[in-house]
């Protein structure tokens, strides 16, 4: 690493990857607090439809350079659409990795069933990570079976929770992550040294006093208080206990709204979802909002009171999704799993991994019933939250380089 004398940071950069509003803090950041032996850093894109404005120099992934006096940063995720070159470059060369999501099974399956269409290769990682016996089942997922049921096996679990790491961190320098949950993963796979980092605060809309008061002054008097579930709607995030939670609760059904807003990945979940509020009776409380867009979003996170983000299993990394709710100032109940159990206490309610909905519906009526409460744990949260600078995050990526280069 003695000879890197260029910075190069591949990420995706546009809004539909939360890793490129991670990225728009961090490479400015970076720019400013560069230091010797690097004398420049350049931003490289893959690009996945609109894009921000670099705040750095940039050039798109196809227009790469020689990289043998460079030091490349590769932001690696699950998504093939978002990461597919970079995922590749990091396989092939010695850089540091930023691990963002702890789960890379749907690329490998798109890396060796399409790209290089190597069935074998993902049968030996399979092996390698969950055993022969699982590797004997995509064997045989491959031979012609016409009663077989609908369904790929490498689209169900145990083996879309495999984590399959091998390929982009065993040539890595050095590896960073954003939690002490994604560390303890990457461990497993890797004996580069790994830097322990965090999410920033920047990459997200940051509410200023104002906003906070002001919210904190409509929350006291609320007749009715806004419970906001926000993301990409997937069986991990557990929408259905809170849903559950409001069936249970005559409290939550008269005081309360539940607002599930997000962009519909899993439709057969989302019917799941609208049978089970149907069934309940629960159309009066309970509103989807699918697919929306920035603007109506930004409302919706503007009008909400409580923020509820649950995980089960969770194969992030850390969560942009957490950042933005802690950003606001109110309250978030998550579920005790990944690296949602590293809030430290009060800056979060959170449930077991193992709740059935009791624990949720309890701690909820408890929110609800008490504005002092929402408000007490929403500032506890955004404080702990914007100690997480980017300037602070760059200055620590810059020191893990120089030791890397010291060792």
């Amino acid at each position: 690493m003695s000879t890197d004398k260029h910075l190069l940071w591949f990420s995706p950069f546009g809004p539909h990857s939360d890793i490129g509003a991670f990225s728009r803090p961090i490479v400015h950041a970076l720019e400013q607090n560069l230091v010797s032996p690097f004398t420049s850093l350049e931003l490289v894109i893959e690009p996945n439809g609109p894009t921000y404005r670099p705040p750095v120099p940039f050039r798109w992934i196809d227009d790469l350079p020689a990289l043998d006096q460079s030091l490349c940063v590769f932001n690696v995720g699950n998504d093939k659409n978002n990461h597919r070159r970079i995922n590749e470059l990091a396989m092939r060369h010695a850089g540091l990795v930023v691990l963002h999501d702890v789960v890379l099974h749907d690329y490998m399956v798109w890396y060796h069933l399409q790209y290089t269409q190597d069935r074998l290769s993902y049968a030996a990682e399979i092996a390698q990570e969950g055993g022969p016996d699982l590797a004997r089942a995509v064997v045989e997922e491959f031979l012609p079976a016409p009663d077989r049921p609908p369904g790929r096996i490498w689209e169900r679990e145990p083996l879309k929770s495999l984590p399959m790491l091998s390929a982009v961190l065993a040539p890595a320098r050095g590896v960073v992550v954003h939690s002490a949950f994604a560390a303890s993963v990457a461990r497993r796979y890797t004996q580069a040294p790994i830097c322990e980092l965090f999410l920033s605060a920047d990459q997200k809309r940051i509410y200023s006093d104002k906003d906070r008061e002001q919210w904190q002054a409509r929350t006291r008097s609320a007749g009715r208080v806004m419970i906001t579930s926000f993301g990409n709607i997937t069986r991990n995030k557990r929408i259905e206990l809170i849903c559950r939670a409001f069936a249970d609760s005559p409290l939550l059904r008269a005081r309360a709204g539940l607002r599930i807003v997000g962009h519909p990945r899993d439709l057969l979940h989302v019917e799941e979802l609208r049978s089970l509020i149907e069934a309940e009776q629960l159309s009066e409380v309970v509103e989807l909002a699918l697919a929306v867009d920035d603007r109506r979003l930004a409302r919706f996170k503007d009008e909400a009171d409580i923020f509820v983000l649950l995980r089960q299993p969770n194969i992030e990394g850390a969560s942009g999704s957490l950042v933005e709710a802690l950003n606001t100032g109110k309250p978030v109940v998550t579920m005790r799993s990944g690296s949602f159990a590293e809030l430290p206490d009060g800056a979060c309610a959170a449930v077991s991994p193992a709740d059935d909905g009791t624990e949720l519906r309890a701690i909820l009526e408890a929110l609800v019933a008490d504005p002092e409460r929402r408000i007490a744990i929403g500032t506890a949260g955004h404080a702990h939250q914007q100690t997480c600078t980017a300037d602070r995050y760059a200055r620590s990526l810059l020191d893990f380089t120089r030791d890397l280069r010291a060792a």
